[in-house]
């Protein structure tokens, strides 16, 4: 067998089969009628693939937070299952996900600091990451101002992009724009890197998620605020990693409002995204569902392992945040038919 058959195999088989212990319908119907957050580790526990995660853990009283960070650890050590597969053909995508979470953590040290409620940020540190980041998660939580992150993150491509932007008197916002692009750059660069080109699957699906951010940030940045053209391209991925023509991006950018928005985008290959956008008032819901649709056919039938790895790590943050919903609709007394409009996928 080829090594290249072999590589097809192996990753796709792995990461299908690992799909296929996803949460059913039945399942969110039972956690959605949990009375409490003990009574949905129970059954995570007792009858879900779920169940490593609560591994020697006491049920009663569990606290939300922490039940948060065991699933999200479970999560990481799935996606570190596949990465072994992706790594031992000397492949480098999984970085996507590594740099991606680096950003994470220096953004939510960053928003402690703005908001200065910087001590609640050690409860958000996950420390299974901490073998695979170049950025110390546990020197960040005991960061209280910007400067003390830079200096921080000396060594990195992050140091000039946060001190530009404290230099700059920038707001959050900012910071985040300007760490995406620099992500989108990177991004593009590790397409590149693993043979794939404009037009392919894994740029097509990679450009994707990165428009639809895009999509995400201007339409509610055109409802709820007045900006400016010049601050609205900070949110955009580069050029080279978008679907959209120059002219759909300069339409878009000087759109008069949100429903300008979606008539624009109704002329570009995201005519699905507006349509459903317009069904409802959660924007990001909207684009996670059409996403959602986009990997899960992506993940039955590409015959490239890369995009089918993409494509179940996606999936599984999506059933992540479902639990997430769920566990706070419990804690909120929300219906389980309140609770089930906040899922994404549900039954499919």
């Amino acid at each position: 067998m080829k090594i290249l058959d072999y590589k097809l195999n192996a990753i796709m088989a792995k990461a299908r089969a690992m799909y296929g212990k996803r949460l059913t319908l039945q399942d969110y119907v039972g956690l959605s009628g949990c009375k409490s957050c003990s009574e949905i580790v129970s059954y995570l526990k007792g009858r879900t693939s779920y169940a490593d995660a609560f591994e020697n853990t006491v049920t009663a009283g569990i606290d939300e937070g922490y039940v948060e960070f065991l699933i999200k650890k479970l999560s990481y050590m799935r996606f570190a299952t596949l990465c072994r597969y992706e790594m031992s053909f000397g492949e480098e995508l999984h970085n996507y996900f590594i740099v991606k979470e680096e950003i994470n953590q220096i953004l939510l040290c960053i928003k402690s600091i703005l908001l200065k409620n910087t001590d609640k940020y050690v409860m958000s540190v996950p420390a299974f990451y901490s073998k695979s980041l170049d950025v110390n998660a546990y020197d960040l939580m005991n960061i209280k101002t910007i400067p003390e992150l830079i200096d921080s993150l000396e060594g990195t491509d992050y140091q000039s992009i946060i001190k530009k932007c404290y230099d700059s008197g920038s707001e959050y916002l900012e910071y985040e724009c300007e760490l995406f692009n620099y992500f989108y750059e990177f991004e593009y660069k590790l397409i590149k890197k693993s043979g794939g080109k404009k037009g392919g699957e894994l740029f097509e699906l990679l450009s994707t998620k990165a428009d639809t951010k895009f999509i995400d940030n201007i339409y509610r940045t055109k409802k709820y605020f007045s900006a400016s053209s010049k601050s609205l391209i900070q949110s955009l991925a580069p050029i080279h990693l978008t679907g959209f023509t120059a002219k759909q991006i300069n339409a878009l950018l000087n759109a008069a409002d949100e429903k300008e928005i979606l008539s624009i985008l109704k002329g570009t290959k995201y005519k699905n995204y507006a349509e459903k956008i317009e069904k409802t008032d959660y924007v990001e819901q909207a684009i996670n569902e059409e996403n959602y649709k986009m990997y899960k056919h992506l993940l039955r039938f590409s015959t490239n392992p890369n995009v089918t790895m993409f494509c179940f790590m996606f999936l599984e943050s999506i059933e992540v945040s479902n639990i997430i919903h769920i566990i706070e609709g419990v804690k909120y007394k929300m219906s389980p038919d309140e609770i089930k409009s906040l899922l994404i996928g549900v039954g499919d």
